[in-house]
């Protein structure tokens, strides 16, 4: 039973650190590293104060012993050189160095050689008794500290007693206040450096993530593009190079695997495009001999997924094409605002009979740098969705401006379905289609590369994309190109 409750025990406190871990991970990594420092700030002042507090104690003891042993040494030189014995005018001497010392408020006592006393200071405590005297060298008494010593009378001296004992001390009450003193001050700093610590606390931690920080914006901004980015090595070799060699290495393995990805897809379209085409011939020349029927129809159903299927194929070698670098090849110079009032022209119709406007607003000559068939594709892509996607009654806004940083953008807006903001920033990924307010009985199907295919194009001509959607509202798509004298 015994055993079984020391297990129950174990398993509560595991319990409970799990739960300490858990609430503890939810602060970010600075907020942690800024209590670490905190407490080892506190504890280093708390270690820092009770040493040197240690030491200014030792000090103090080692400096009023010092003093006694001189002191004490002084008083037996002048009891050793007197002739006759302690006079009123001596005394008067000894009394008023006894009590207007700068420091300590000594008391005197002299003893004779039976311990018997001589003379003693008004400044003797009270409490202080005779049997001290047997306490030799450095002794402590209640809350006083005194030493002993013994002195030799001269031979000539008329004096009833040839040798004695003189007695010094003073209270430790100086080197209690000194240390009350120093514990006020050492309270003060440590209240400073408890409401400092965790402000310097933070800002060190800045400062020691800041490395890391830089590497996290340069890994946000990292692509696998034709010209791969690297993080920036600082050149000190420390682990944060290290890390950033790491991710780097690992980079040009996924670029690389990457490329062999593509080389794969690309091949494949490559081998399907003959014997799909093969297929559809053969599929056409049935078709055309049989009667109208099931068997029409199931051949029918067969050429339109050929088709489907020719499309992909057409998209897959493109895309292979474009991530190659086949768009830097042949570049020309384009009018790019011809390109798309052609463009709008060519879709005019197709969004006639979807009851769906287009309005183009044509602005300065535009030119850009990049091969033609491309940007054609980059515009039948996006306006065919455009229209794809707009009910019947619905609007294509289709405008070209002119930067003022060398660059245009295009935009093309409609009034359609909308995209929904969780799907929005996965519709420029390969395959990938939003079903977000779609109806699959009215709006055709697609092979999810358009929009990537158009990113891809896009970012090699050093162009962006963006895509701006809400859900029975429409969608707005622009694209930034530099442009070209």
């Amino acid at each position: 039973m015994n055993k079984d409750l020391r297990d129950t025990e174990r398993a509560s406190d595991a319990v409970i650190v799990q739960e300490r871990m858990r609430y503890w991970g939810k602060f970010s990594f600075r907020i942690r590293t800024a209590v670490i420092l905190t407490f080892f700030i506190l504890f280093t002042a708390l270690a820092v104060g009770y040493s040197f507090r240690t030491v200014a104690a030792l000090l103090l003891d080692k400096q009023m012993d010092l003093e006694l042993r001189e002191e004490s040494q002084d008083f037996v030189e002048q009891l050793e050189s007197l002739a006759g014995p302690i006079d009123s005018e001596r005394a008067q001497t000894w009394n008023r160095h006894a009590a207007t010392h700068e420091l300590h408020h000594w008391f005197i006592r002299v003893f004779d050689d039976n311990k018997r006393l001589l003379w003693e200071s008004i400044s003797v405590p009270e409490s202080m008794p005779d049997a001290t005297v047997d306490q030799w060298d450095l002794s402590e008494w209640d809350e006083y500290r005194f030493i002993n010593r013994t002195f030799q009378v001269p031979a000539v001296a008329e004096t009833a007693y040839r040798a004695g004992i003189v007695q010094v001390g003073c209270s430790t009450h100086l080197v209690g206040d000194s240390l009350a003193q120093l514990d006020r001050l050492l309270l003060w700093i440590f209240l400073i450096v408890v409401i400092l610590g965790p402000i310097i606390s933070l800002m060190l931690s800045g400062q020691l993530l800041n490395p890391l920080t830089e590497l996290t914006k340069q890994a946000e901004q990292l692509s696998l593009g034709d010209k791969i980015q690297m993080l920036g090595l600082r050149g000190s070799g420390d682990e944060l190079d290290s890390f950033a060699g790491t991710v780097n290495s690992l980079l040009k393995r996924a670029r690389s695997q990457l490329r062999a990805n593509e080389d794969w897809i690309a091949n494949s379209a490559h081998q399907l495009r003959s014997p799909l085409a093969a297929i559809t011939s053969n599929v056409e020349v049935v078709l055309g001999r049989l009667p109208e029927g099931k068997s029409a129809d199931m051949l029918s159903s067969v050429l339109h997924e050929c088709e489907f299927l020719n499309k992909l194929v057409q998209q897959l070698l493109l895309l292979s094409e474009a991530n190659a670098g086949g768009h830097h090849s042949k570049l020309e110079v384009i009018p790019w605002d011809e390109m798309v009032k052609q463009s709008s022209d060519f879709f005019e119709a197709l969004a006639n009979t979807k009851d769906i406007s287009i309005h183009y607003e044509k602005l300065q000559t535009v030119f850009v740098q990049a091969q033609s068939e491309h940007l054609r594709i980059v515009l039948h892509n996006v306006i065919d969705n455009a229209i794809k996607y707009t009910q019947p009654g619905g609007r294509v806004d289709i405008k070209l401006t002119q930067n003022s940083d060398q660059t245009c953008t295009l935009t093309v807006s409609d009034t359609g379905i909308g995209i929904s903001q969780c799907d929005l920033g996965k519709v420029a990924g390969r395959f990938f289609r939003s079903n977000s307010g779609r109806d699959e009985a009215v709006t055709p199907r697609g092979t999810g590369l358009g929009l990537s295919i158009v990113k891809t194009i896009v970012e090699g001509l050093g162009g962006k994309l963006e895509i701006a959607s809400e859900i029975g509202r429409g969608t707005t798509v622009c694209i930034s190109l530099p442009t070209k004298k």
